[in-house]
């Protein structure tokens, strides 16, 4: 399919979209929050990934490629609305989460602030654990998506969890998740 979606066939093209989509709208939204603008980011990362699909030189890493572009955008998505939040009537840190309706309020609850938190760290933290332990993407798979090494991937994901924790501890909604973080990758 990598190959026909690279030579123009748009069946093909639309496979890859369907089956990558889901995973790139999911990486959108834990690293840009819930918005109405993660429809027009996924399009825009499948425009930009169809432009340099011939790049791809392995079909097993495309949804990790597909994924480092979303990463990308979020980050260009999230520097543009900070620019901007001045002009809207709510800060970025201020938009509602994406939690689903239907779940307990104490799930509810759990997800927003872990959002929060998640919106504390720096760009690279937040991308590497999304992928990590949202996405669960492999150590591999995030070196692809974030285009640095597996070493770099590990020393993210460790400097990431340990300030994730830092900063769950002092929310009394996280910080009874947090006791144990000395658990295994």
């Amino acid at each position: 399919m990598l190959e026909r979606a690279c030579l123009g066939d748009e069946v093909a093209r639309r496979w890859i979209f369907e089956r990558h989509a889901p995973r790139v709208a999911r990486v959108l939204a834990s690293l840009v929050g819930g918005s109405a603008e993660i429809a027009d980011l996924v399009q825009e990362v499948f425009l930009a990934g169809f432009q340099r699909l011939d790049r791809v030189e392995d079909a097993s890493k495309l949804g990790a490629w597909l994924a480092g572009i979303a990463v990308n955008k979020a980050h260009h998505a999230r520097r543009a609305r900070r620019r901007k939040w001045w002009l809207s009537f709510l800060p970025p840190s201020d938009v509602p989460p994406m939690v689903s309706r239907g779940a307990p309020l104490e799930v509810r609850e759990t997800v927003r602030a872990t959002e929060a938190v998640l919106a504390r760290l720096d760009d690279e933290e937040r991308a590497v654990l999304v992928l990590r332990f949202i996405e669960g993407m492999t150590i591999n798979e995030i070196a692809v998506a974030c285009e640095v090494a597996p070493a770099t991937v590990k020393r993210r994901i460790q400097r990431a969890r340990g300030d994730f924790v830092a900063l769950a501890r002092e929310d009394a909604r996280l910080s009874i998740w947090t006791g144990g973080a000395d658990e295994p990758e």
